[in-house]
């Protein structure tokens, strides 16, 4: 949600706000209320909005999985010899 979208929210809000003050007065005062307040502090909603760097995911570290060329079941990456066949591994 960027700054535009939140002052569009605000305005419509404002909007639909004087619209209700005919009637019911108390909607109206309160959703005029909840715009012009999300005009004020725009600037920090759209703080807490958009993630910082700390929170930016990590990229995954690579995955390294070794199977035995014979047989190709997952085996430990030190492993010599295969689990399930028992067949001598290549060093890669």
């Amino acid at each position: 949600m960027t700054e535009d979208d939140i002052l569009i929210v605000s305005l419509a809000l404002m909007v639909i706000g004087i619209l209700f003050m005919v009637y019911p007065f108390a909607a109206g005062v309160v959703l005029l209320l909840l715009g012009f307040l999300g005009t004020i502090f725009k600037s920090e909603i759209l703080r807490k909005l958009t993630p910082t760097p700390a929170q930016a995911q990590a990229p995954s570290p690579p995955i390294h999985k070794k199977f035995c060329t014979y047989c190709g079941i997952e085996m430990p990456k030190d492993a010599e010899f295969c689990p399930q066949c028992g067949k001598e591994q290549t060093n890669d």
